[in-house]
């Protein structure tokens, strides 16, 4: 799937395939059903990103943001890089590619 957006945002729910999103001007709200093996890439100007995976999913994780900041709730990231503007981790050995960048807004990784 890819979903691209100028003022508004973009909600994807039960996601089990690839995907790339992005918008200006607006948020990305996604909810992964399970990490797709071709992965996920997000990318907002002015707007936050909040993404919803299983707390048991595989996946190798990038984000980066410019005024902003990111968290991860009910998640264990083993972090490889530990920068505040550009964390990279492993969550449950790693995997597919989960990328999140932005530009005025936060990134939010939440397991459920």
């Amino acid at each position: 799937i890819v979903a691209q957006t100028t003022n508004g945002g973009v909600v994807a729910r039960d996601i089990a395939g690839e995907l790339e999103a992005s918008t200006t001007n607006g948020g990305l709200d996604i909810d992964l059903l399970r990490m797709p093996e071709a992965g996920v890439k997000l990318d907002t100007v002015n707007g936050g990103i909040k993404v919803r995976l299983p707390r048991d999913a595989k996946a190798s994780i990038s984000a980066s943001v410019a005024n902003g900041g990111i968290n991860a709730e009910n998640l264990s990231i083993d972090s490889t890089e530990n920068s505040r503007r550009r964390p990279e981790g492993r969550l449950n050995g790693g995997g597919a590619r989960l990328q999140a960048n932005g530009v005025n807004g936060g990134i939010t990784l939440i397991g459920r």
